[in-house]
């Protein structure tokens, strides 16, 4: 899940133009990415501020996705 969420993100960079909070939201993703893949043999144990990163990276990455498109 959480790398689909920086593909999101990546996309909605490109669509951008590279705005900041795109940009910020990129960060988010991959840094919740990695966390997450400490816990790749334990998935229960994921600390509960990584989920809510994923979710709040993919919320920004898909409002920009759609501003990047739309202008």
């Amino acid at each position: 899940m959480a790398f689909l969420v920086v593909l999101l993100n990546v996309g909605a960079v490109a669509a951008s133009g590279g705005h900041g909070l795109a940009i910020i939201s990129l960060i988010g993703a991959i840094w919740s990415w990695g966390v997450a893949s400490n816990f790749r043999h334990d998935p229960e144990n994921i600390p509960g501020y990584t989920v809510l990163l994923t979710l709040a990276a993919a919320v920004v990455g898909i409002i920009m996705l759609i501003v990047g498109v739309a202008s």
